[in-house]
């Protein structure tokens, strides 16, 4: 989405010299960036990627094609969010998404984020994790497998750990190895992060997966605001199919 911010107009005085904020403990602000920010990992996981992957699709105007979600089961305790969107080439990798801050979104309204985080917030729930990203070059589609992990310096590394030639289709992937006891948390995170959207994901891994039910209260232009979640007995408002839950205080604060 477009970013707003504000033109700042300073008159200085000649009696002191201005200095920048900048970043001493780089480290520090990265393990902020990573997840020290994020109440609910699981849940910001499965909101920000997923998110991505739509927004992969809208870049393309794959509208209507639904994006790919695997929930980790016994057999296969991966879990993914696969897009068929542009994939991520080595340059775009390097530019924007291994880059906090970095992102191609702000001047797009059609997408949601533009932050340049949700991509890396895999590294909230652990310190490894895979993108594998298909992309066209000289006729051929290309699969790179990249690691994600966190190294001796603390600041984190993107490996491209193989390359080759593929028929897949052109797309990126964002897999991860869920803890088996957050199986179930992950699965109720992809239904609250998704389940309101017009195109909704196809879920693999779970053949006893069903989308629940939920009511609708009142509606207006690209916004909804429902009775009770899916996920949580409360009153939320939905805004480009992301659930926001709503505190009553704050609309009635005296009550």
């Amino acid at each position: 989405m477009k970013l707003d911010f504000n033109e700042i107009k300073i008159e200085r005085s000649t009696t002191f010299k201005s200095q920048s904020f900048d970043i001493g403990n780089k480290r520090i602000i990265l393990e902020i960036l990573r997840g020290k920010m994020y109440s609910n990992p699981i849940q910001t996981i499965c909101q920000e990627i997923s998110s991505n992957a739509r927004d992969a699709h809208h870049e393309v105007g794959k509208y209507t094609t639904p994006i790919e979600i695997k929930l980790p089961n016994k057999l296969d305790p991966s879990f993914w969010i696969h897009d068929f969107g542009p994939g991520i080439t080595p340059e775009r990798m390097s530019d924007v998404f291994i880059k906090y801050g970095n992102s191609t979104k702000r001047d797009d309204n059609g997408q949601v984020g533009g932050w340049g985080l949700g991509a890396k917030s895999g590294f909230s729930y652990s310190d490894t994790f895979t993108v594998v990203s298909i992309t066209p070059e000289n006729s051929k589609l290309i699969r790179r497998e990249y690691l994600a992990h966190i190294d001796e310096s603390g600041l984190g590394q993107m490996s491209c750990v193989k390359e080759e030639e593929t028929t897949d289709p052109q797309g990126t992937a964002i897999v991860l190895y869920p803890k088996p006891s957050d199986w179930a948390s992950f699965t109720q995170h992809v239904i609250r992060a998704t389940v309101h959207w017009p195109v909704r994901p196809i879920i693999i891994g779970d053949p006893e997966f069903s989308w629940p039910e939920y009511k609708v209260a009142y509606k207006g232009d690209d916004w909804e605001i429902h009775d009770n979640s899916p996920i949580e007995s409360v009153p939320y408002a939905l805004i480009s199919g992301i659930p926001y839950i709503i505190n009553l205080r704050h609309l009635y604060p005296g009550g």
